[in-house]
């Protein structure tokens, strides 16, 4: 007998496991694929920009000095990237052995705490190993441009300077039809642009300059030089997309796992208080996500970090702006991630406190939508009744225990009542609280479902009573319509 039900409370186990987890497959393996999409696209991206792959090796003897000093990744961001996933992926898997052996006492919300934390703290640290690695791969690079322009009279006729009239002057004809017929001089001396020098030379504001106009009439004029920040390859194979593209898309979908992590945790579910939790959290993700996605890569926050103001030109380098808006989308990042993890590990409660049923709400309604994608309207009606009934239970549940004191009248226990619903005995009851029925007023407080604990405020005896059953107490309505309550 006692090897029998041994068994059976070891397949009740493994039921009760593969129950918790049947909602939250598909979600884990979706965030598992983002996750190594992450840092296998670091590391391609990382292998196309880095100098120590762009021969495609290494020169015999020649090692210590190719890789000396070559790498783009001073930071080991890569490396450090697919330790994160096997460390969060090995804590995940423990915390799961730990839970299902009830190790060390722990209530479940601790292991779904510890859970939430290992399936969400990764995203952001795979985002921000994003953004260090594109400091790092970013190069910058130098145009020089004159300070010329031409003047508006003369601007159509620079946007028809691909062609030219035919030598009888009746038809055009583009630039090459021209010098089929025509020598290359004759078609360019029919082409008359005018530029006109902006800036003449200066040594102190200029890099260079070159000479504008016909002889005696020539000037210096400017040339300024600027600098832009770039990425020698965003190409990440064998995509062809972008990295920039796939860091915003994968972004996206790393708030998404974070969600799937904070309100599909299959060891405690997130209901009542703990679900509009959360749904408050998810706002603030979005927010910080968002935050970082339009000032990461805005110039005037990046440029003035490699020594350049926001249209090019040369600067003191200033790390201030870059540091602190960084510091706050990732502080606000984390902070927006913990809060639902240190509120799941201060619950202290149990998945059977939560819920006594052997099933869930999100596992019924789970079953329920399978029965309505067959089609099968009974059982799927079965199943919403049965997930209504068990939320109705969570919430009765989650009730208990938090009562409040209630300014009430308690009446005789030879007092009786019209239990009919109607405004005419609401008003008769309200107005019956008179001296005459010996209503007592004090303040009760429930003690189970249907009675009070109730202290009188009349200075008479008895002082006070247990279990008076709430048929006995109508609500203190002078009481309760007074500004700044009780008196």
């Amino acid at each position: 007998m006692s090897s029998s039900s041994d068994e059976d409370a070891l397949i009740d186990e493994e039921e009760k496991v593969k129950r918790s987890f049947s909602a939250y497959k598909w979600p884990l393996v979706a965030s598992l694929a983002v996750e190594l999409l992450w840092c296998s696209s670091l590391s391609s991206w990382l292998r196309v920009n880095d100098i120590r792959y762009a021969g495609g090796g290494f020169v015999r003897g020649e090692e210590e000095r190719i890789e000396e000093g070559v790498s783009h990744d001073v930071h080991d961001v890569v490396p450090k990237c697919w330790c994160v996933f096997v460390l969060c992926l090995s804590a995940r898997a423990c915390v799961f052995f730990a839970w299902q052996k009830h190790c060390w006492r722990l209530a479940d919300s601790t292991f779904s705490g510890l859970y939430m934390f290992f399936s969400s703290i990764q995203w952001p640290i795979y985002v921000f190993c994003y953004y260090v690695l594109l400091n790092n791969i970013s190069e910058m690079k130098a145009t020089p441009e004159v300070q010329v322009s031409s003047p508006s009279e003369v601007f159509h006729d620079m946007i028809l300077s691909n062609k030219t009239a035919r030598m009888d002057g009746t038809t055009t004809m583009f630039m090459p039809d021209c010098l089929k017929f025509y020598s290359p001089t004759e078609c360019v001396s029919r082409i008359n642009l005018e530029v006109h020098c902006n800036q003449e030379f200066d040594p102190y504001q200029c890099s260079g300059y070159t000479r504008i106009g016909h002889q005696q009439g020539s000037v210096k004029c400017c040339v300024k030089t600027k600098f832009s920040v770039y990425v020698p390859s965003e190409i990440v194979p064998p995509t062809g997309y972008s990295m920039s593209t796939l860091a915003s898309l994968f972004t996206v979908l790393s708030t998404l796992a974070i969600w799937w992590a904070m309100n599909n945790t299959p060891m405690l579910p997130s209901w009542g208080t703990a679900a509009s939790f959360t749904s408050g959290v998810w706002l603030d993700i979005m927010d910080s996500v968002t935050f970082l996605q339009t000032y990461a890569t805005n110039k005037a926050i990046i440029n003035p970090k490699h020594g350049i103001t926001a249209d090019g030109s040369a600067c003191q380098v200033s790390l201030i702006m870059y540091r602190a808006v960084m510091s706050t989308a990732f502080i606000a990042f984390i902070s927006s991630i913990l809060a639902p993890i240190v509120y799941t590990l201060c619950r202290k409660t149990n998945k059977e406190d939560v819920v006594s049923s052997g099933r869930t709400v999100d596992e019924t309604l789970a079953n329920a939508a399978d029965c309505v994608r067959l089609l099968d309207i009974e059982q799927a009606g079965k199943l919403v009744s049965e997930a209504v009934e068990l939320q109705q239970e969570q919430y009765w549940k989650e009730s208990e225990g938090k009562s409040e004191e209630i300014s009430v009248l308690v009446f005789p226990e030879d007092s009786v009542f019209d239990t009919s619903p109607s405004r005419k005995h609401l008003s008769s009851s309200i107005s019956a609280l008179s001296p005459e029925d010996e209503a007592r007023p004090a303040v009760a407080l429930r003690q189970q479902h249907g009675f009070y604990n109730v202290e009188y405020t009349d200075n008479q005896e008895p002082a006070s009573e247990t279990n008076i059953p709430v048929h006995r107490l109508r609500p203190d309505m002078q009481v309760s319509h007074e500004a700044c309550g009780p008196q």
